[in-house]
């Protein structure tokens, strides 16, 4: 089964990334694409330290658009899960070119202040560039600020979000700065990381802290005890940790730098939504009580579906036309609003 469609990337971003990359040689942007997911892949800590132009206008081209896709479904989760809450600032830590930033206008349009954490200067040029032109004039007039996870005091905001920047600190470095964005989580953070067994590792640390800072993890999870992956049993059939999946579309200039024939790629992320009790837009909580951990697979004449419930993570085969007809609608990643 292939993985649930994500968001396009809003089309005065997409024009904006087309116009700022379009006279960059191809063959300069595939080598400098190929340089950054080789870091990547070799788990460096800063793939990109001292990015220049070039880079950037890679990472434009051949990130964004997965990077836009996996922020946008979690936060989509994180309104669906907190129907009351309505965001006035945003905070987007490590913020990149402003990736986060368009999602979560795209999720909650009542954002009216913005302010942007980022500390390469190339990525923060690009980022106003590309908000010059947006429809929302709260992306328009965001602040940005040149700022290091590692040391900075963050604002406050509403809403806070990290999105696959946590990743690239060492482990006690990324355990210091959450609790930093925490503090300066009004009601709510959200941390997206890659979808890798280490990353998925680092935000079980991440975790665990929040929750013993008072955090109510709303999403994924479908509890606040201890995670299954942390020490618990992991029965067979089940993915060997927690993560989901996008299938986002490729542009004709995607395929070409990544030399890719298919148009389109999975990206693979895992993520965590932490609610501060009491705070504004605190209630409801639709909370799932199981997620989907995989894509149900047929198997036997049935449909195999794994899932993290508060009792632990469950492997079942749902057998029967009435239980395998409801599961054709499930997709990976989903929330489920029963156990069985």
């Amino acid at each position: 089964m292939s993985a649930p469609g994500g968001a396009a990337v809003p089309e005065a971003l997409a024009e904006a990334v087309e116009e700022r990359v379009a006279e960059q040689p191809l063959r300069a942007l595939a080598a400098a694409a190929d340089a950054m997911s080789r870091r990547y892949r070799e788990a460096v800590a800063d793939p990109l330290p001292s990015p220049t132009r070039l880079d950037v206008d890679a990472y434009l081209t051949v990130r964004l658009p997965a990077t836009y896709a996996a922020v946008h479904r979690v936060l989509e989760e994180t309104a669906d899960t907190l129907p009351g809450f309505r965001p006035s600032t945003l905070l987007d830590a490590g913020a990149g070119p402003g990736t986060a930033a368009w999602a979560a206008t795209a999720a909650w349009p009542g954002i009216d202040a913005i302010t942007l954490l980022e500390r390469a200067r190339e990525f923060t040029t690009a980022g106003r560039e590309l908000a010059a032109g947006a429809p929302d004039p709260a992306l328009r007039d965001a602040e940005w600020r040149d700022a290091d996870l590692r040391s900075v005091t963050p604002p406050t905001a509403d809403l806070v979000v990290a999105a696959f920047a946590l990743v690239e600190l060492g482990a006690a470095a990324r355990t210091s700065a959450v609790g930093r964005l925490w503090a300066a989580a009004a009601s709510v953070l959200v941390v997206v990381e890659p979808g890798t067994p280490a990353a998925a590792t680092g935000l079980l640390d991440l975790r665990r802290e929040l929750v013993a800072l008072g955090a109510h993890v709303v999403a994924p999870c479908p509890h606040d005890d201890r995670c299954p992956y942390d020490g618990g049993e992991v029965p067979d059939g089940a993915p060997g940790w927690c993560h989901s999946s996008v299938r986002i579309a490729r542009s004709r200039r995607h395929r070409l730098v990544k030399g890719a024939e298919a148009g389109f790629e999975d990206e693979r992320f895992c993520y965590l939504v932490a609610l501060r009790p009491g705070a504004p837009g605190s209630t409801p909580v639709h909370r799932a009580q199981a997620r989907v951990l995989a894509p149900p697979v047929r198997r036997g004449g049935g449909i195999e579906l794994s899932t993290c419930t508060p009792e632990g993570l469950v492997v079942d085969v749902a057998r029967g036309k009435a239980a395998q007809r409801e599961l054709r609608r499930v997709r990976w990643g989903d929330g489920l609003d029963h156990r069985g």
